[in-house]
């Protein structure tokens, strides 16, 4: 009965450090994932959107308090001028198309020249 239980508990002693040991990979895997796609997808990219398909440029990028990284992705003009709407979209939904699309340029927005201290 004693050797019985004593298998027992190794089994479950295996058992849970094995879910630890996977649970930690997987957490470093979509951390990793994570990373690599944060790093991928810069403003002016053409970017498309897994779930929708929609394809059009990255415009803007919010960040919120609980790590929820989103785009602003506007797609091009329908024929006849009719702009269609800016979607705001999770980063983990984008995959990169083009690089650089739209080069972004620094320019003079009409604030105060000089940085005050």
């Amino acid at each position: 009965m004693i050797a019985i239980l004593s298998v027992s508990a190794i089994v479950l002693f295996i058992t849970g450090f094995w879910l630890v040991v996977r649970s930690t990979l997987i957490a470093d895997r979509i951390e990793n994932e994570r990373s690599k796609s944060m790093a991928m997808i810069h403003l002016g990219d053409k970017v498309s959107d897994r779930v929708s398909g929609l394809v059009g440029t990255a415009v803007s990028r919010t960040e919120w308090l609980n790590g929820c990284i989103q785009y602003g992705v506007q797609p091009k003009m329908k024929k006849g001028g009719t702009e269609i709407a800016t979607w705001n979209i999770d980063q983990a939904q984008l995959s990169l198309i083009v690089k650089k699309v739209v080069k972004v340029k620094r320019r003079r927005t009409g604030g105060p020249s000089v940085r005050i201290r």
